[in-house]
């Protein structure tokens, strides 16, 4: 999906600038079912972060029914982004991956959905949904890693049963969930950065919440912060390259070992920087231009 492709957009940046560079095993990589995911992936590369490519060796095509080879397909990694409810569309699973027989269907998953493609499962089969979810988390955990950051997806409509599967796996995480309808900016670049006026409210969870007396597994979902009808009526537009971006830099910024539920809310564009002191920020020194504007809404979590 778009959101997805251009979250691993704003990684490859971000790890390139930050250290990790983009070779060995802690090299960002993307998870996908079939090459139909992979092939999208790039597509957005290319033309959102200037010919920017991810080779066969950073895309993993992987079982998604299969917890152990969704942890080896970790294994190295620190972190790991995960959405709620997905687009899926069935497809054929790719010869020489994990197919058993010629013939055989899997459902490729997209972040939050992909433009033209089709919903082979409805958003309300819920089931179907979190068993993709669990899996994802339970391999994350089996593959000890450090931290799940977890967007919650527009067609989400109960956040409760995902709360739980993070309780239960015990791996740290930020949960962020946005307020105001999503929108994809026309022709946008990783030059343009952050657009929108982005205004964050949190809850950071205290290192035991989980064993409070009447606490139950995904409670936290109940103490998040609220929608009023003051968020609803305020609310912008928000776009998905804003959201990316704030994936990205809530790695960057939070700690880790604390889990965190973040509401996000767009106020409207952003002004416009002044314009000798824009001058100065060069796209090639910056994994996303204008992240300081996310970086300062963080600080207060």
């Amino acid at each position: 999906g778009y959101m997805g492709a251009t979250i691993f957009g704003f990684v490859q940046r971000a790890s390139a600038i930050y250290g990790t560079g983009l070779g060995g095993v802690s090299t960002p990589r993307s998870i996908c079912a079939t090459p139909v995911g992979s092939e999208a992936l790039n597509r957005v590369l290319g033309r959102t972060f200037k010919l920017a490519f991810a080779g066969e060796d950073l895309i993993r095509l992987t079982d998604m029914q299969d917890v152990d080879a969704i942890c080896q397909r970790l294994k190295g990694m620190d972190a790991a982004i995960l959405g709620t409810v997905y687009q899926m569309e069935q497809k054929s699973v790719a010869l020489n991956t994990y197919e058993k027989t010629p013939n055989d269907k899997t459902f490729e998953f997209y972040l939050d959905d992909r433009y033209g493609s089709e919903w082979d499962v409805s958003p309300d089969d819920i089931e179907r949904h979190l068993e993709l979810f669990q899996n994802s988390v339970d391999a994350c955990k089996a593959a000890g890693l450090e931290h799940i950051v977890v967007i919650e997806t527009p067609n989400t409509k109960d956040v409760k049963p995902f709360a739980k599967i993070l309780d239960e796996a015990g791996v740290p995480f930020t949960y962020i969930r946005i307020e105001g309808s999503l929108e994809n900016t026309k022709m946008y670049t990783f030059e343009e950065g952050i657009q929108s006026n982005i205004q964050i409210d949190g809850l950071t969870l205290s290192d035991n919440y989980m064993f409070k007396t009447g606490y139950n597994a995904g409670d936290w979902s109940d103490l998040a912060p609220e929608t009023t009808q003051d968020d609803i009526a305020a609310a912008a537009v928000v776009a998905r390259e804003d959201v990316a971006a704030l994936v990205v830099q809530t790695l960057i910024s939070l700690e880790w070992s604390q889990s965190k539920c973040l509401k996000l809310v767009s106020k409207g564009p952003l002004e416009k920087p002044d314009e000798k002191k824009n001058s100065k920020m060069k796209s090639d020194k910056e994994w996303c231009m204008k992240s300081q504007h996310l970086a300062k809404a963080l600080t207060s979590i």
